[in-house]
């Protein structure tokens, strides 16, 4: 019997619609989408420090 699914809260807003490295036109950019789950890794690595290397 597979696990019941919990539901997750994500209350992270950026700020930003979009980042780019400095010195570079956007427009000769790829683009990528990131999902919610996808945003609330990146403040769990960087802003709250928990990764492991």
């Amino acid at each position: 019997m597979p696990a019941r699914r919990r539901a997750h809260r994500i209350a992270f807003d950026p700020g930003a619609l979009y980042f780019k490295p400095y010195g570079r036109q956007g427009r000769h950019l790829e683009t990528q989408v990131l999902g919610r789950d996808e945003r609330e890794a990146l403040r769990l690595m960087d802003l709250e420090g928990l990764y492991s290397p």
